[in-house]
C-alpha cells in the first residue's frame, strides 16, 4: 500500500489488477476506457475491424493504426487469449502491408510515432530504455516490498529509472 504496512489475509487466490482502461494520452480516438475500433464488419477471416483503430468524428479507420491484447480490450488478457489476440492482429497487419508499396522508410516512421507520442504527452519505451530498466531490476537484488515480478510501485518510477539509464 506504499505506507509499510502489511496485512496477511487468508484466501485461495490472488488476482492482480493491472488497469482496467488504456492510456487515453497516446491520442488515438478513446471512449468507455477503451480506444475505439471499426465497427464495421470487413468480412475477412480474421475480420480487420476488430483490430482497427477508428475516429468515430470521422467515421472512418485511423490508417495503419491496429489495437492488439490491452489496448483493444483493457482488464481481458489470458495468456492464451492474448497470444491469440497477437497471431490474428499480425494476420490483419500483414494483409494491410501487402496492400502498400515498399516505399516506406521504416526510421522516418518510427520518429513520426515518437513524435506523435511525445507531443500527446506520453513516454513511449521502446527496446533499448527495456533493457535498461532490467538492468536496474537486476541490480536491485530483491531490496525491493515488491512481489515477484512486479518490482515497482508506478510507471512514473519506471520511467525515472528508463530515463537516468540513458543518461
Amino acid at each position: 500500500m506504499g505506507l509499510k504496512r502489511y496485512y496477511e489475509f487468508p484466501c485461495d487466490a490472488v488476482v492482480f489488477a493491472v488497469g482496467d482502461k488504456v492510456d487515453e494520452t497516446v491520442g488515438l480516438p478513446y471512449k468507455g476506457g477503451m480506444f475505439v475500433t471499426n465497427p464495421n464488419k470487413t468480412g475477412n477471416e480474421p475480420d480487420d475491424a476488430l483490430f482497427q483503430a477508428y475516429d468515430e468524428t470521422a467515421g472512418k479507420v485511423v490508417d495503419g493504426v491496429f489495437l492488439a491484447g490491452w489496448a483493444r480490450k483493457a482488464s481481458e488478457g489470458l495468456v492464451g487469449v492474448a497470444k491469440r489476440d497477437g497471431d490474428w492482429c499480425a494476420e490483419v497487419v500483414e494483409r494491410y502491408l501487402s496492400t502498400k508499396t515498399s516505399g516506406n522508410n521504416p526510421k522516418a516512421v518510427l520518429d513520426k510515432l515518437h513524435g506523435i507520442l511525445n507531443e500527446k504527452k506520453s513516454r513511449p519505451v521502446d527496446v533499448k530504455g527495456l533493457r535498461s530498466l532490467e538492468a536496474a531490476e537486476k541490480s536491485q537484488g530483491g531490496e525491493t516490498d515488491c512481489i515477484g515480478e512486479f518490482k515497482y510501485a508506478s510507471n512514473q518510477e519506471m520511467i525515472g529509472l528508463i530515463e537516468r539509464g540513458k543518461a
